[in-house]
């Protein structure tokens, strides 16, 4: 191998896993984002991917005021949120974004498909704006 080659590997292997761990640091430190239109809503948590709920697809959309998070699958707790996957015996495997600083401890649960999302109502106009669209 020409040395030309090697160093080109080297530095390769160096700069590899201090991307990835940048990468995951701001990630890491990012806020769970909900976006909508008058298509879908979109939902990021921390270190999990974006997820899209067309409203087409909604089965069921409700209020819940309790419910047990369950074990976290991926995602993060911190004082601000607890947000990504998370398995329970009630609902299995479901994506959750919660605001802890919020008063009301009333969720909204939309089943989508084959998936659940439970989402804090913090943003009380985004969740009777979707829930108007997904009718």
């Amino acid at each position: 191998m020409s040395k030309k080659m090697s160093k080109l590997i080297s530095v390769f292997i160096l700069i590899f896993p201090i991307m990835i761990i940048a990468f995951t640091i701001v990630d890491f430190q990012s806020e769970p984002v909900v976006n909508y239109d008058n298509e879908k809503i979109s939902i990021k948590a921390p270190l999990c991917s974006e997820e899209s709920i067309y409203y087409s697809d909604i089965n069921d959309i409700k209020y819940i005021v309790q419910f047990d998070f369950g074990k976290k699958v991926k995602g993060q707790f911190n004082k601000n949120y607890t947000a990504g996957w998370f398995n329970n015996t009630e609902y299995g495997d479901y994506y959750l974004i919660s605001c802890n600083d919020v008063e009301d401890s009333k969720y909204l649960y939309i089943k989508s498909n084959d998936k659940v999302f439970i989402l804090n109502v913090k943003m009380a106009e985004v969740f009777s704006k979707i829930n108007t669209l997904s009718k």
